[in-house]
C-alpha cells in the first residue's frame, strides 16, 4: 500500500509543479510586461531552479531524517517560498517605486526586474528540484528498488505534470483567476507535505545516506544507467545540453505565436509536448541500453536527431497550418468548430506534437547519455550535482541568448537553422571520440541531409499568411523579442504595421480616425502642457497632437523598440516627425510598470486601444493600473482609455466600465467615431473626481474651432460625440478587473477562442457576439441608458442615427 500511496504522492508533486511553472509565467507578466520572452525567462529561471535542486538533493546527507520525512520538508518549503509569486501584486509595484522616473528603461530598471522574477521562480524551483531524487529515496525506503520503482516515479511525475498543466490551463484559471488557482495549488503542496509526514511516521527501515545512492537515483529519473569507457568535457558538454532545450522551447514558443494569440493555454500545451517527449526519450535510452548501445552514441543519435528534426520545425508547422492560417480560423475553415477551452488545448498540443515532437525526443536522449558517460569516472556520484548545475546554467543562458541575440538578429525561422547548425557542430566534435567513426560519420551526414533540405524551403515560408483575406505587399521585416514586425502596404496603398501574423498596429488608411484618438482627450483638457500616451504602434495617434499651434511636451510609451523605430522610419509623413521634435520623448517600457513609478508627472495620460485578450494585456484595464494612472495625473489632470469595443462582448465591456468607475467615479463615455464596423469608445476621469458640467465641456469644445490644424469634421462637431456621464454603480452586477483574478483576460481570451467563425455560423447577437455592426447598434441604447447627458440629450440620438 506505501508504494501505491507514494507514486500516487509522485503524480500529484509533479502536476502541482508545472502548474506552480505555468503560473508563475502568467504572474511575471504582472511584473515584466506582456512580450513573448518573458515566458522563456520563466523557463530559464525555472529549469535553473530544478537543476541547482537536484544538486542540493545529492548533498543532504543527514541520516536521522528519513527520505519521506524530507520529502514533506522540501513540500512546505515550496508552498512557503510560493508566497512571494502569489503577493507579487502587492509587493513588485513599491521597488519599482524606488526608481525614478528618468530610470525607467535603463539597464538598472531591467536588472530589478531580473532579480524581482529570479526572487518567485528561484528558491522555489530549487525546492522542487529535491523531489524526485527524494521520492525515489523514499521508494527504497518502502521496500522497492531504483530500477523498479525510480522509472514508475519518474513516469508518474512526468505524466501528473501533463494532466496539471492541462487542468490549471483549461479550468482552474478560467473558474477561479490567477490568484485563488496560485492558492490552490500551493494549498497541494501543504497536502502532500502531510501525506508524506503520515508515510514518514509508518516507516521502519533505518534511512540510508542521499549520498550514496544520489548517483544511481539520478541517473534513473534521467532514464539511464549505461556504462561508458572515455569522459570527455562532460561539463560542457551538460551545459549546451540545457542551452539547446530551452532554445529549442524558445524557438518553437516563437513559431507558435505565428498561429495562436500568447496566453496561458499556448504556454501550457507547449510545456507538455516538453515534459513529455523529453520523459519519452528518456526511456528510449534505457530501453538502447537493453541492446547495448554505447552511451556516447546514444548520446551523438540524440543530437544527430534533435538537428534534423529541429531544421524540420518551421516546415512542418508552415504548412500543417495551411501556411500560417491561425489556428481559430485554420479550424473554421475545416468546418468545424472549437467548443470548449480544453478543445483548444488539445489542438495546440497535437500541433506542436506533430511539428516539435521529433526535436524534443531526440533532445530527451541527451542528458541521460551524459550521465552515463559520467558515471564511469564518478561511480559514486560525487559531480553528479555539478552536472545538474551546468545543465540549468545553460538552459538559462540559452533562453536569453535566443530572445535577446538569436532571434533578434536571424529570425524564427533561420534561428532553427542556427540552432540546427549548432547540434551539427557538436555531432562532428563528440563524433571524433566515438568508437565507431563510420558510424559517427554517418549520422553527421543524416544532420547535413536534413539541414539541406529544410533550408531549400525557408525561401518559400512566409512570415505573414497568404492565405489572409487581405493581401499585403510586404516592405520591411524586423525581428526582435518581441517577434516578428512586418511594414506593409495593401492594394490601396495604406500601409500598416502587422505583429506576429495575428494583428494589426495602426494603419495610414484611418490616419484621421487614429489622430482623433489623441486630439480628442485634449479638447477635454485644452490646458495639458504635458501629455503621456500609453501606447505608440505607427505613432500617427499621438502625431495628431503636432496639429496644434503649440504642441504640448509628449512621453510615448511603448513595450517595443522596434515598433516604435519602425513608426518613425516608416510613418513619418503620417505621425507629422512626431518623434523628432525636441520636447516630445519615446521611452521602451512596459506601460503598466511606467505608470507604476511615475508620480504627478501628466496633464493628460491617453491609453492606447490594447487588446483585452491579449496575455497580460488585461493588466492595463485593471483597478491597480487605473489607481496608478490616477496617481500619475498632476492636480487637474485627466486620464483617457480608448476601448476597442469590436473585441469586446457586452459582459467585458460592463467589466471594464466597473474597473474603471471604480477608481473614477465620475466617468465620461466618448464615442470615437461613427463607425459601427470597428467602434471605439473612450472613458476619461479626472484626478479630482469633480463633476462634469455642461459650461465646461462646451468651452473645451469650442477650442477646436480656434485652432486651424483640425480639419476633422467629427472633431469640430465633439459634441456629438461626448455620450455623456456613466450613472453611479452603472453596472451593478459587473465584477471589477483585478491583476489577482484578471478577469477580463481570462474572458475575453475564452471568447476570442470559442467564437464561431465558420462561414455558416450562427448570427451573432448581443449574447454571444462582439461589439460590432448590428450588435453595436442594439448596444447603443443600452449604453446611453446608464448615462446621464451633460450636453443636450438629443445628441445621443443623433449620434445613433449617424452610425453607418
Amino acid at each position: 500500500m506505501r508504494p501505491i500511496i507514494l507514486l500516487t504522492l509522485a503524480f500529484f508533486s509533479g502536476a502541482i509543479g508545472l502548474s506552480h511553472e505555468l503560473l508563475w509565467t502568467r504572474r511575471l507578466i504582472d511584473l515584466l510586461g506582456a512580450t513573448e520572452w518573458v515566458t522563456g525567462r520563466v523557463l530559464g529561471l525555472f529549469f535553473l531552479g530544478l537543476s541547482l535542486g537536484g544538486w542540493l538533493a545529492t548533498r543532504w546527507t543527514q541520516a536521522n531524517l528519513s527520505a519521506a520525512r524530507r520529502l514533506a520538508f522540501v513540500e512546505l518549503s515550496i508552498a512557503a517560498l510560493a508566497l512571494p509569486a502569489i503577493t507579487l501584486t502587492i509587493w513588485s509595484d513599491w521597488i519599482l517605486q524606488a526608481f525614478k522616473i528618468h530610470q525607467v528603461g535603463t539597464w538598472e530598471f531591467h536588472l530589478a526586474k531580473f532579480l524581482c522574477s529570479a526572487i518567485v521562480v528561484l528558491p522555489p524551483a530549487i525546492a522542487m528540484g529535491c523531489t524526485v531524487p527524494l521520492f525515489i529515496r523514499a521508494a527504497i525506503d518502502c521496500g522497492g528498488s531504483v530500477k523498479q520503482s525510480g522509472i514508475w516515479i519518474y513516469t508518474l511525475n512526468m505524466l501528473g505534470g501533463v494532466i496539471g498543466l492541462w487542468l490549471t490551463s483549461t479550468w482552474f484559471l478560467d473558474r477561479m483567476g490567477v490568484m485563488v488557482t496560485m492558492s490552490v495549488v500551493t494549498c497541494g503542496n501543504v497536502l502532500v507535505a502531510l501525506v508524506a509526514f503520515g508515510l514518514a511516521n509508518s516507516l521502519s527501515n533505518k534511512p540510508v545516506a542521499m549520498e550514496k545512492i544520489s548517483s544511481e537515483d539520478l541517473s534513473v529519473v534521467a532514464g539511464s544507467l549505461g556504462k561508458a569507457k572515455r569522459t570527455t568535457n562532460v561539463f560542457v558538454l551538460a551545459f549546451f545540453s540545457g542551452a539547446i532545450v530551452l532554445a529549442l522551447e524558445v524557438l518553437l514558443l516563437r513559431m507558435l505565436s505565428l498561429v495562436a494569440p500568447s496566453s496561458t493555454i499556448t504556454t501550457s500545451a507547449l510545456l507538455a509536448n516538453v515534459i513529455l517527449f523529453l520523459a519519452l526519450g528518456s526511456v528510449a535510452v534505457a530501453l538502447m541500453n537493453r541492446f547495448q548501445v554505447s552511451s556516447r552514441m546514444q548520446m551523438l543519435i540524440g543530437f544527430a536527431g534533435a538537428a534534423s528534426f529541429c531544421v524540420l520545425c518551421p516546415v512542418l508547422m508552415y504548412y500543417w497550418t495551411n501556411e500560417l492560417v491561425a489556428v481559430r480560423y485554420l479550424v473554421a475553415l475545416e468546418g468545424r468548430t472549437i467548443d470548449s477551452i480544453g478543445a483548444y488545448w488539445r489542438i495546440l498540443f497535437c500541433l506542436i506534437a506533430v511539428t516539435a515532437g521529433g526535436a524534443l525526443f531526440f533532445s530527451g536522449f541527451v542528458f541521460p547519455a551524459i550521465l552515463s558517460i559520467h558515471a564511469t569516472s564518478d561511480p559514486q556520484g560525487k559531480q553528479v550535482g555539478k552536472i545538474l548545475a551546468c545543465n540549468g546554467a545553460g538552459g538559462l543562458v540559452g533562453t536569453e541568448f535566443t530572445n535577446f541575440f538569436l532571434i533578434g538578429s536571424v529570425g524564427i525561422y533561420v534561428g532553427f537553422v542556427m540552432l540546427a547548425a549548432a547540434i551539427a557542430a557538436l555531432v562532428c566534435v563528440q563524433g571524433w571520440f566515438a568508437k565507431s567513426k563510420l558510424q559517427a560519420i554517418a549520422l553527421v551526414g543524416i544532420v547535413v541531409a536534413f539541414i539541406s533540405i529544410g533550408g531549400a524551403r525557408y525561401s518559400q515560408l512566409r512570415y505573414i499568411s497568404p492565405k489572409s483575406k487581405t493581401q499585403y505587399r510586404i516592405e520591411q521585416t524586423d525581428f526582435g523579442r518581441e517577434g516578428v514586425l512586418l511594414v506593409v502596404e495593401d492594394s490601396r496603398n495604406s500601409r500598416s504595421i502587422v505583429m506576429n501574423n495575428q494583428y494589426i498596429l495602426g494603419s495610414s488608411g484611418v490616419a484621421e480616425v487614429e489622430r482623433r484618438q489623441m486630439l480628442l482627450p485634449w479638447l477635454l483638457h485644452p490646458e495639458a502642457k504635458k501629455v503621456c500616451s500609453l501606447g505608440v504602434a505607427t505613432g500617427i495617434s499621438v502625431g495628431g497632437l503636432e496639429l496644434l499651434a503649440n504642441p504640448p511636451d509628449t512621453v510615448a510609451v511603448e513595450l517595443s523598440g522596434m515598433v516604435a523605430t519602425a513608426a518613425q522610419a516608416c510613418f513619418r509623413n503620417e505621425n507629422f516627425a512626431f518623434f523628432e521634435r525636441e520636447g516630445n520623448r519615446i521611452i521602451e517600457e512596459d506601460a503598466r510598470s511606467y505608470i507604476a513609478v511615475a508620480d504627478q508627472e501628466f496633464d493628460l495620460i491617453v491609453a492606447d486601444l490594447f487588446r483585452p485578450h491579449g496575455e497580460g494585456e488585461g493588466r492595463l484595464f485593471s483597478v491597480e493600473h487605473y489607481r496608478n494612472a490616477k496617481r500619475a495625473l498632476k492636480s487637474g489632470g485627466l486620464f483617457c482609455h480608448w476601448l476597442p469595443c469590436h473585441q469586446l462582448n457586452q459582459r467585458q465591456f460592463q467589466t471594464i466600465a466597473k474597473t474603471f468607475q471604480s477608481v473614477f467615479p465620475r466617468t465620461l463615455v466618448v464615442m470615437g467615431d461613427s463607425s459601427s464596423k470597428t467602434p471605439s469608445i473612450a472613458l476619461c476621469g479626472k484626478k479630482s473626481d469633480e463633476s462634469w458640467t455642461t459650461q465646461e465641456l462646451v468651452g473645451k469644445i469650442n477650442r477646436a474651432r480656434r485652432e486651424k490644424g483640425l480639419q476633422d469634421k467629427l472633431l469640430l462637431n465633439a459634441q456629438l460625440l461626448i455620450a455623456g456621464v456613466l450613472q453611479d454603480n452603472a453596472f451593478p452586477d459587473a465584477t471589477a478587473n483585478t491583476l489577482d483574478n484578471a478577469r477580463l483576460e481570462l474572458d475575453a481570451g475564452k471568447f476570442w477562442i470559442l467564437k464561431d467563425l465558420r462561414p455558416g455560423g450562427p448570427k451573432e447577437n448581443l449574447e454571444h457576439g462582439f461589439l460590432s455592426n448590428e450588435n453595436w447598434k442594439a448596444f447603443l441604447p443600452i449604453l446611453f441608458s446608464k448615462t446621464t447627458p451633460v450636453l443636450a440629450p438629443e445628441h445621443q440620438q443623433q449620434y445613433i442615427d449617424n452610425v453607418k
